[in-house]
């Protein structure tokens, strides 16, 4: 079985998991962002619209191919189908190509300094005396055990209660 120790293992290498993995890595910290699917961004699982401080926090350009459109107004509505609309004379949105964007911010997170492991489906935490130390993959078809200070998880998957 592989093992692996860094200070921070994040878990998903979607936009908010990119962004933390990016974010704890400009920090000087040893970070491994695991990813079940063998490329960033796909299976694409929705769309994506952001405004465009949204877009320059997120350290991307609002051009193509990330941005598919600019938008001047959208509605978020609620599962009763209430909605609030967002519109203004100064602000702008965009609805943005989510393979491409998710994919530029976890190259960003390695250019930052993060590990990117694909292929990595994380399957349990491991805890020492009650507490999360890190967790349990399988990595290309591999054991592998990631020990870390911090686990941060952005996943859809059900890992383990804690």
């Amino acid at each position: 079985m592989r093992r692996l120790e860094c200070d921070v293992v994040v878990v998903g290498a979607g936009p908010a998991g990119s962004l933390a993995a990016r974010t704890a890595a400009e920090k000087g910290t040893k970070v491994i962002l695991l990813e079940e699917h063998p490329e960033v961004g796909r299976p694409i699982f929705c769309a994506e619209g952001l405004s465009l401080s949204g877009i320059k926090d997120a350290g991307v350009e609002p051009e193509p191919p990330i941005v598919c459109q600019e938008i001047s107004k959208a509605r978020v509505y609620a599962p009763d189908m209430n909605f609030v609309e967002l519109t203004s004379s100064d602000w702008r949105g965009f609805t943005l190509n989510r393979e491409v964007f998710d994919r530029a911010l976890s190259e960003n997170a390695v250019k930052a300094g993060a590990e990117l492991m694909t292929s990595t489906r994380v399957t349990d935490v491991i805890k020492d005396d009650g507490t999360v130390t890190g967790v349990k993959a399988i990595s290309k078809g591999e054991p592998l055990q990631v020990r870390a200070q911090f686990i941060i998880v952005y996943t859809r998957a059900k890992i383990h209660t804690i």
